[in-house]
């Protein structure tokens, strides 16, 4: 494996894990949203 070939890993490997990092962040968000709603009495929302 040269040097490019694992800098292009590398940048690959880093923007897949910014973008699992921002998924867990906006599904965190969406449950407490969820669970304030519930807990304010929506019912199954």
């Amino acid at each position: 494996m040269t040097d490019e070939e694992r800098e292009a890993l590398r940048a690959i490997l880093d923007a897949h894990a910014k973008l699992e990092r921002d998924a867990l962040k906006r599904r965190e968000r969406e449950l407490r949203r969820k669970a304030k709603r519930r807990a304010a009495g929506g019912g199954w929302a």
